[in-house]
């Protein structure tokens, strides 16, 4: 026997309706539970989580760091094919723009986190400028490749270059 679609859906969504009582079943509660904390898992997982000590706090510098070092990678590669004319200018803009705001992110979340102890500040005054100079140097090739800024561009890839062997042995020692 064929059913169509409009029969299948009533046949499985007649089992969803509440009971005689006008309730919920222990089921339908128990699933609407599952899916609230799932929803609130998938919200909080963006949230940053505190550094109870040094090892947490080197753990999440070390993080953003090797994160900030793939996005320079990204962005420095994007802007050199731009150069060579491997790609096109709207394409640069959106990898250089992507890798810009993932950079912005990193720091702002980092910069969120207090260090716990005497020795995770001494962490955070080696990576802070690092991590920010790096962000605002892709902000800067952001709009150099909007603007078309063949030499500006060129520039930054020059500054930026530094930073990636910089930024892996803050990921590696924290």
């Amino acid at each position: 026997m064929r059913c169509s679609p409009g029969q299948l859906l009533r046949a499985h969504c007649s089992s969803w309706t509440r009971n005689g009582n006008g309730r919920w079943s222990a089921a339908h509660r128990r699933l609407a539970v599952i899916a609230a904390a799932a929803a609130c898992t998938v919200t909080l997982a963006g949230c940053v989580t505190p550094a109870f000590n040094t090892s947490s706090y080197r753990q999440k510098t070390q993080e953003s760091a090797s994160e900030m070092a793939g996005l320079v990678g990204t962005a420095r590669l994007a802007a050199s094919a731009y150069l060579q004319g491997k790609l096109y200018s709207a394409t640069a803009d959106t990898i250089v723009s992507d890798a810009e705001n993932d950079a912005g992110d990193i720091v702002t979340q980092w910069t969120s986190v207090q260090p716990p102890t005497a020795q995770a500040e001494n962490i955070m005054s080696k990576a802070q400028t690092l991590l920010s100079d790096t962000s605002d140097q892709l902000t800067a090739l952001r709009i150099a490749v909007r603007k078309g800024d063949r030499q500006q561009i060129g520039s930054l890839l020059t500054k930026l270059g530094p930073a990636i062997p910089k930024l892996k042995k803050l990921a590696a020692a924290g």
